[in-house]
């Protein structure tokens, strides 16, 4: 019982480390935003179905749901790593579906050259990814 409330204990830490990075990146998005410095990109990865809005819409809403089910299913058995990966990319996948909802279109404000254009919630998702893919299970 006391190594379970321990684990429990260490998970939260960790959802508590998302809830700042959240802080951070809210902060960066309105910063962005009130500096004019920013793309409102309609499209999702990568830019692509940029003409179609509702396409990156539904596909964020049913990405997140899905995910969401997996993570409320699994979460009693997850790992530290798993755990935390998965938070960053719910994380990063609510966070530009709200940009999503409220600008119909994510605010992204990191330049890559001429390549891409980014923000901290596309690094999340992507950062999630390689710790799940990498975690032992």
């Amino acid at each position: 019982m006391k190594l379970l409330r321990l684990e429990l204990y260490e998970k939260y830490y960790s959802f508590l480390i998302i809830l700042l990075i959240a802080f951070l990146d809210w902060a960066l998005k309105l910063y962005f935003y009130y500096q004019d410095n920013y793309y409102i990109n309609p499209g999702i990865f990568f830019g692509t179905a940029k003409s179609h809005i509702m396409v990156g819409f539904l596909l964020s809403l049913i990405g997140i749901t899905s995910w969401l089910v997996f993570f409320l299913w699994k979460i009693r058995q997850a790992s530290k790593a798993i755990f935390f990966g998965s938070c960053l990319i719910l994380y990063g996948g609510m966070s530009n579906f709200c940009d999503r909802l409220i600008f119909q279109g994510v605010i992204d404000y990191i330049h890559f050259g001429q390549i891409s254009i980014f923000n901290l919630a596309d690094i999340l998702i992507c950062l999630g990814i390689i710790i799940l893919i990498f975690s032992k299970r």
